[in-house]
């Protein structure tokens, strides 16, 4: 069987398992369900059949290798990872069960044909079984002395020690470590599985090995004494040991020996204070204008001088004799209303008698009546 075909089966299946036609996963559609699917196949062609990036997009409906690239690398980062992990676990796993599925070896550039059987006998290896032994039976080419420098690295490992210190040892990246430990774990299981005869999982070996370093390395640290080193005290500024007003540490240096509560009520504060004022006089003094004018305006300010001015001049009788004379000048007849539009102005109310301030005593007038009161009032007293 061709590489051709076994592409044909993953898309075929691929196609079957998200119920989307062939057309669309090889077309341009851009639908959220059929790009999932392209992806998925994408990811098979490469880590199943190990095709290169322009041969897949070839498959696909002719694509360039670039997009075939970028689709991988969704597919495999961390971000989209588990968007697509258990669809293509479950399709994987399912792949397995089609016969003369081609595997190809990149470094040898060779195709060979494994077709797997499922027998009812129980003694008989299974399919995953297989693999594990294809994987083990690379150490076959080791020679001792590749085998004596694994298991060496192992135990460095196994004891505890970092990939950093056993890199510095070998003189080689951490990254080669850890290459070199996991083939030495493998290798470790093709032994035991050549002396016992017993199938073991390389992941499950793997991570046990992991637990029993982390107890070593833990039980290390336990073990090891701990000494407390005494804390040394901090001055609380550069230039003082304390507050010059409070004396305290408690509170944070502010500036020129004062702390944060004692600096604001300093003399060096109200200086800064003073010379700021006197820099600034001109623009403070404009505002101030500008903000009267502003404030004068404000309804509730008007009202409040009103208030306060009826209280302190009428003793808060002045609206109640305005609404006693029926808001009309007493003298011409003038309403409340006509004043306004002619003088801008509301009523006034006059005093008969200054010292008291009763409503007997108080007299509703217009603007022009009150002048002309006013006027004969100071030719009376010029008189006298």
């Amino acid at each position: 069987m061709k590489i051709k075909n076994s592409f044909t089966l993953i898309l075929n299946y691929v196609s079957d398992y998200f119920d989307i036609p062939k057309e669309d996963i090889i077309g341009k559609s851009r639908k959220k369900d059929i790009i999932r699917a392209r992806f998925i196949v994408i990811f098979l062609a490469r880590d199943i059949l190990k095709l290169s990036y322009l041969e897949i997009g070839k498959r696909l409906g002719d694509r360039d290798h670039s997009s075939i690239l970028s689709a991988y690398k969704k597919v495999t980062d961390v971000k989209h990872k588990e968007r697509y992990s258990f669809q293509i676990e479950q399709i994987k796993e399912n792949i397995k069960y089609f016969p003369n599925i081609i595997l190809r070896d990149r470094k040898k550039n060779k195709v060979t044909e494994k077709s797997i059987k499922f027998q009812n006998n129980k003694n008989q290896v299974s399919d995953l079984k297989v693999k594990k032994e294809h994987l083990v039976s690379r150490f076959f080419e080791y020679s001792d002395k590749k085998a004596k420098k694994f298991n060496r690295i192992l135990e460095l490992w196994k004891v505890g020690k970092t990939l950093e210190l056993i890199s510095k040892d070998y003189k080689i990246t951490r990254q080669r470590v850890q290459q070199l430990i996991e083939k030495a774990i493998l290798y470790e299981i093709y032994l035991i599985q050549k002396e016992k005869g017993i199938q073991i999982d390389p992941k499950e070996y793997y991570k046990n090995e992991k637990r029993l370093r982390k107890e070593i390395t833990e039980n290390k640290k336990n073990s090891r004494r701990k000494i407390f080193k005494i804390p040394k005290l901090k001055r609380w500024s550069l230039n003082y040991d304390s507050c010059i007003n409070c004396h305290s540490i408690i509170n944070k240096h502010r500036s020129s020996g004062y702390c944060i509560k004692c600096y604001f009520k300093s003399d060096i504060f109200k200086d800064i204070g003073k010379s700021w004022r006197i820099r600034n006089a001109e623009k403070l003094y404009k505002d101030q204008r500008e903000y009267q004018k502003k404030y004068k305006i404000r309804p509730e300010v008007i009202e409040r001088n009103k208030r306060q001015n009826d209280e302190r001049n009428f003793g808060g009788n002045r609206e109640k004799a305005i609404l006693r004379d029926n808001s009309m000048c007493q003298v011409c007849g003038l309403s409340r209303e006509e004043n306004q539009k002619l003088f801008n102005r509301d009523l006034y109310v006059v005093h008969l008698d200054k010292k008291s301030n009763e409503l007997n005593d108080l007299l509703t007038l217009c603007k022009k009546c009150s002048n002309k009161r006013t006027i004969e009032l100071m030719k009376k007293n010029k008189i006298k």
